[in-house]
């Protein structure tokens, strides 16, 4: 029983134990999750994988590159008008990052920036990761190949490729 209870202990303390990484870049901040970190309470899948701040540079590079394209089919779609802003710097960011065979795959989840409550918001998503079930109009979501420089807005029942 006693063994037990220690096995337990320790499982319930390496869940909560790794902690995000603060990100702050030229124009972008956000959080990146370690392979080891367990999002919305799940022990992470053997392929996840952790980004280095060079690897979040190369995702902000693509994102940045891409997102003109994307507000351009965005507005052509009829029954989505809204696009994202062109300022990106009005948006945090969290990054967690898996492997697929040889390729190394990034989900970014942008998240609108509250002016009126930043402290308590980076609190959150320093946390765990904030999505509304793949994405929303507001809070887009993009799946990056690090590898092939792909990029793709994920969003709920449909994916559209750039």
């Amino acid at each position: 029983m006693r063994l037990l209870f220690l096995f337990c202990f320790f499982i319930s303390i390496s869940a909560f134990s790794q902690e995000s990484k603060h990100i702050i870049g030229h124009n972008y901040e956000g959080f990146s999750f370690p392979k080891e970190f367990h999002i919305h309470g799940f022990p992470p899948e053997e392929n996840r994988y952790s980004l280095d701040e060079s690897q979040i540079k190369e995702v902000e590079s693509i994102l940045e590159y891409n997102i003109h394209k994307f507000n351009r089919l965005y507005m052509a779609t009829p029954h989505f008008p809204r696009r994202i802003e062109y300022d990106l710097k009005s948006y945090y960011r969290q990054y967690y990052s898996y492997t697929k065979g040889n390729d190394i795959i990034v989900r970014v989840f942008l998240i609108k920036k509250d002016p009126w409550n930043n402290e308590e918001m980076l609190k959150e998503l320093s946390s765990d990761i904030q999505t509304s079930l793949g994405g929303s109009i507001s809070n887009p979501s993009f799946e990056i190949n690090l590898t092939t420089k792909e990029i793709k807005q994920i969003q709920k029942k449909w994916l559209l490729e750039l």
